[in-house]
């Protein structure tokens, strides 16, 4: 819909806004004059000379047509500065930092203090800006003394650490040495000892017999007979003319026995060509004693001259062998016939 107007009231409009232009200008003009008669003021009643104003460390500058007056603060702190304002016949003064809240160094002061109360605020307010930099200092100073004394001290625990890790490696790798030299020394011993073994005659057989009989019966608790045995090793398969039976050395039995032939319960018939051929009760284990040397003991602990242990194991995780008047190693070299096997051995082939 289309809005039609009078030219009546366009010219109308047109007055209105000329009129309200020209009611802003005249405002804003008045405010010009009014900013630049305070700053001419301000500049005129201002009571500290450019010396004063050295000696405080500072300088004042008017920017552009305001009614405040920037003092800027060099030297503390930086960025800083002194806003004093102008209100009507009194002053008020504040600091600025940025990033800080506004500090007051007075207000609503009369012009004719004005010059004692900013050389009287300043100077505090100096001072205790040369205060909060002196604890920051001492407190910064503090903390590098903290750091410096933990970072000596996190240096020397790390010196120390790497001795004694340097310690340990070194102890094991003693530890290792002297088990690879008594590995060998062991072996030495032993296939000297295998050289020096028992050998079983080349070509010359030996055969024994095996007796069992009863040498006692009885009748059990549900009426059982309960019959007890004894057996031996012989060279007879049958008893002799007078009815005895010679056996091989035994503890507790009579060399000869005369055993009733109902009383045998078998005899068996062995030729033994080897020692692997013999039974378990014709056999000793022969063992190497080797004295001064043994593996490292389940709760022996190897410790370095710190205190520090050392874990130290073989290749496949085993103990490792150490010296010590109080060791003692002992090596299975195998079975070797028992003495009076030997014997006969012996005669067998010098009857031969």
């Amino acid at each position: 819909m289309r809005t039609v107007t009078s030219p009546a009231f366009e010219n109308l409009l047109s007055q209105a806004q000329s009129r309200l232009r020209e009611l802003t200008l005249a405002q804003e003009e008045r405010q010009r004059e009014e900013r630049a008669q305070n700053l001419e003021r301000f500049t005129s009643s201002f009571p500290l000379t450019a010396d004063e104003q050295k000696a405080l460390s500072i300088s004042f500058h008017n920017y552009g047509n305001t009614t405040n007056a920037y003092a800027a603060i060099h030297g503390v702190w930086g960025d800083q500065y002194v806003i004093v304002t102008a209100d009507g016949s009194r002053w008020q003064a504040e600091v600025y930092r940025k990033g800080v809240t506004s500090v007051r160094l007075f207000a609503r002061v009369e012009a004719a203090n004005l010059r004692d109360q900013l050389v009287l605020g300043i100077a505090n307010y100096r001072a205790k800006c040369e205060e909060e930099l002196a604890e920051q200092f001492r407190r910064e100073q503090e903390q590098a003394a903290r750091a410096a004394d933990v970072a000596k001290r996190e240096a020397e625990a790390k010196v120390v650490y790497e001795r004694r890790q340097a310690a340990i490696e070194a102890k094991r790798a003693e530890v290792l040495a002297t088990h690879a030299e008594l590995v060998a020394e062991v072996e030495r011993q032993k296939t000297a000892a295998l050289a020096a073994l028992w050998q079983w005659p080349a070509g010359v057989t030996l055969t024994l017999y095996r007796w069992r009989w009863n040498i006692a019966a009885a009748v059990g608790e549900n009426n059982e007979l309960v019959v007890d045995y004894d057996d031996g090793w012989s060279l007879q398969a049958e008893p002799n003319y007078d009815g005895f039976v010679f056996f091989q050395p035994a503890i507790g039995r009579p060399r000869g026995l005369a055993i009733k032939p109902a009383n045998v319960a078998f005899i068996e018939r062995h030729t033994f060509a080897r020692v692997a051929d013999l039974h378990d009760d014709l056999v000793l284990a022969e063992n190497l004693p080797i004295l001064g040397i043994g593996y490292q003991r389940y709760h022996e602990v190897i410790a370095t001259a710190d205190g520090d242990r050392v874990q130290v194991s073989t290749e496949d995780g085993g103990p490792v062998l150490l010296r010590g008047e109080d060791r003692e190693l002992r090596i299975e070299l195998g079975n070797i016939p028992k003495r009076w096997v030997r014997e006969l051995l012996d005669q067998t082939v010098g009857a031969s």
